[in-house]
């Protein structure tokens, strides 16, 4: 398992920024590129920000799209993580929205939005938002292996 976390994000030049005298923000989104060569599957877990997912997981995707084949048939799972269920939902779905303009073909799993606090809006347990995440990550395995045997029978 590769993971591209929250240090590494911010290390990656602005998007459209890129200068080519300063080889560690080159190496850095050579770095992010790297990890989703070959990936089985993408996770993307955010904190949500005014409603929506993060800027530095924005800018991370922005460098991506320009290589949508990096993601072409890869399962992918966004998670959002916020005060308040209703608010992490809305986050997760943006964040699945931005995925599938990328010309995406994998399948792109329900959002998991998650409450920061033990309880969500409408009363629900943390127990069951994470088990929400244990449902999100079955469908994530299933799609994994359904697009194996589609490669294989090809």
């Amino acid at each position: 398992m590769t993971q591209f976390g929250p240090g590494d994000l911010v290390r990656l030049p602005f998007y459209g920024v890129l200068d080519v005298d300063r080889p560690a923000e080159a190496d850095a989104v050579r770095q992010l590129l790297d990890a989703l060569v070959g990936a089985d599957a993408l996770v993307v877990c955010t904190p949500v920000y005014q409603s929506t997912f993060s800027g530095l997981v924005k800018n991370g995707l922005d460098h991506v799209h320009e290589l949508p084949i990096l993601l072409d048939g890869v399962p992918f799972a966004p998670v959002a993580v916020a005060g308040s269920v209703a608010q992490a939902r809305i986050a997760g779905e943006a964040l699945a929205t931005v995925v599938r303009s990328f010309r995406h073909e994998g399948a792109v799993i329900q959002p998991v939005a998650l409450a920061e606090s033990g309880v969500s809006d409408a009363g629900v347990p943390a127990a069951l938002a994470a088990a929400s995440l244990t449902v999100a990550l079955r469908d994530l395995s299933q799609a994994h292996q359904d697009r194996t045997e589609r490669q294989e029978a090809l």
